[in-house]
């Protein structure tokens, strides 16, 4: 009697699953087809999603690049536009928004997944994180993703001590995982470290392998309604060209002397004028002692140590590198020297623990030009430095502080 009400439940799923399948597939190859045209486009679902980036590991000639509110702020000499005609071979493919820290990006690079094995990717770290000795909880939130963390929870390419570890940070920020229950569980299950806790989450594996699955078919729906909201998009112009590494600089660098005028620190002037009262109360206001606590106690360290375990678990090939602190700026507000080389060394030393390669940009410390603010966002001159590491860096050039400098005139670059 029941035969043909399950029949015909049967050929409903089955129909189901075709259409999810279809709506997959032809999402993906739309991704693929514009993932250039995106690639220099900042949005909430490239940060947010898991596809779009999947996609952008796989293509021979972008540079994914993560940071913060750094790459959101543009400029001729930022590196989605200096790099947007591939004149050396290649574009980048920024990820990152205002508040994202270690602890969003390991979550990304766990969603990307066996897509990060053999690739480069750049870590691009301010040192304004090491200062405070917790995540601010609002940025976390604002910048968390479900399908990511739980991309990163019920991973099988990743060891249990690092999803453990991981575990524990995350639950730091309960308010993100409260509707969540099933990831709520399996976090708190990785985090106990009772025989019986490490049981429960691997039976619930198969169920969060299914909720993946779900997730990401959400995260490519999402994709496709966004790529039928951009009728504009088009496939990439390719110029090849010799890149004059010298000319680029001494011109970013008049044009950053330019936009500075002659307040003390070399802020752009539209910060200045906004906010020299501000820092005028500012001086002498953070005292070395408590800065090199901070410095110390600082959760971002861990942070990062974990984001350079997941990374190596899968495979990748980062790069990491920093914009090297104002010095007149520090030195105005009482962090002096030494405490500032206090962060370059342990930055140096933890990449060094995890050989991996890390341009500080120390030597920049007295150049009041390379950031435009106290945010840490880049001038004009301060990306052409990074643009000029990010081309060495994706042409398999070595990767170290020498090139953080110009010690000379730098041979033209060009097609490789």
């Amino acid at each position: 009697m029941n035969s043909p009400r399950l029949l015909s439940a049967a050929a409903a799923g089955v129909l189901f699953a075709t259409a999810l399948s279809a709506v997959t597939l032809y999402a993906r190859r739309l991704e693929t087809r514009y993932v250039h045209a995106l690639a220099p486009q900042m949005f909430l679902q490239k940060h947010q999603g898991v596809t779009l980036q999947r996609v952008a590991f796989r293509q021979a000639d972008l540079l994914p690049i993560y940071g913060s509110s750094e790459l959101n702020v543009r400029n001729p000499y930022h590196p989605s536009a200096f790099f947007r005609e591939y004149p050396t071979g290649f574009a980048v493919f920024p990820v990152g928004n205002v508040g994202s820290t270690s602890l969003i990006w390991l979550q990304a690079l766990a969603g990307v997944g066996s897509d990060l094995r053999g690739k480069n990717v750049v870590l691009s770290l301010p040192p304004g994180w090491f200062m405070n000795e917790a995540v601010d909880p609002h940025a976390y939130a604002a910048n968390f993703s479900h399908v990511q963390a739980s991309e990163l929870v019920f991973s099988t390419q990743l060891s249990f001590a690092v999803k453990q570890a991981a575990a524990h940070r995350m639950l730091a920020y309960p308010d993100t995982v409260a509707k969540d229950p099933l990831l709520r569980f399996a976090l708190e299950r990785l985090a106990d470290a009772s025989l019986g806790s490490r049981i429960l989450y691997y039976a619930a594996l198969p169920l969060g392998k299914l909720h993946n699955l779900a997730l990401r078919v959400r995260d490519d729906w999402e994709m496709l309604l966004f790529l039928r909201a951009q009728p504009g998009l088009s496939s990439v112009q390719r110029q090849r060209r010799d890149v004059d590494w010298t000319s680029v600089l001494s011109r970013a660098q008049q044009d950053a002397r330019r936009k500075a005028g002659g307040n003390p620190f070399g802020f752009e002037n539209a910060f200045w004028t906004e906010r020299a009262p501000e820092i005028a109360r500012q001086k002498g206001l953070y005292p070395p002692e408590a800065v090199r606590g901070s410095l110390e106690r600082s959760a971002e360290w861990g942070d990062l140590d974990l984001l350079l375990r997941v990374i190596g678990e899968l495979g990748g090939k980062p790069l990491i590198l920093s914009m090297p602190m104002n010095g007149a700026y520090y030195d105005y507000l009482g962090v002096d020297a030494e405490t500032r080389r206090v962060y370059y060394d342990r930055l140096r030393d933890l990449a060094g623990a995890h050989a991996v390669p890390v341009i500080d940009f120390r030597d920049h410390d007295s150049d009041k030009f390379f950031v435009i603010d106290t945010a840490f966002h880049l001038s004009d001159s301060g990306w052409t430095y990074y643009d000029r590491v990010l081309d060495a860096f994706f042409h398999g050039q070595p990767a170290d502080n020498t090139q953080s400098s110009w010690s000379g005139p730098a041979s033209p670059r060009g097609p490789s």
